[in-house]
């Protein structure tokens, strides 16, 4: 009887141990898996204004690859940068502008000075000011360290 006892308690003790460890290794899977499938939200908000305009998954998923790739990592901060330091410009609009770019497979470098003074231009439809061309610099130089 101990003997059948102590073999059943091993049991359960090496079944324990070993469920217990993958259960660890596929949530550290699932967590790396999330990592690499996680996408900026630059890049989920042109594919979803790109798909809204009709182009098929496939198309959406180069052009946003192509239009995202040079500063992958930080569009976040350089969009975030861009709505803070530009005055009346809205994520809509600026997101808007973004995605006809890449629908027309064109880039929008946001750390470049002529990149962002025609957004602002095109956007708000009228001459820059002073002072907005005094932020459009200082936007330039913060993007220009995040590049």
């Amino acid at each position: 009887m101990r003997e059948k006892m102590l073999f059943l308690g091993s049991v359960l003790l090496v079944s324990n141990i070993a469920f217990a460890s993958s259960a660890y290794v596929l949530e550290d899977v699932q967590q790396i898996s999330i990592i690499q499938n996680q996408q900026s939200a630059t890049f989920y908000a042109l594919a979803t204004l790109l798909s809204a305009r009709g182009l098929n998954e496939d198309v959406v998923q180069d052009r946003v690859n192509t239009f995202v790739s040079k500063s992958k990592t930080n569009i976040d901060m350089m969009v975030n940068n861009t709505l803070h330091m530009v005055d009346g410009l809205s994520q809509k609009a600026l997101y808007d502008y973004m995605a006809t770019k890449a629908l027309m497979s064109l880039e929008v470098d946001l750390s470049d000075y002529e990149t962002l003074v025609s957004l602002v231009h095109e956007i708000k439809m009228r001459p820059l000011s002073s002072s907005e061309i005094q932020n459009v610099i200082s936007l330039q130089q913060m993007n220009a360290q995040l590049a």
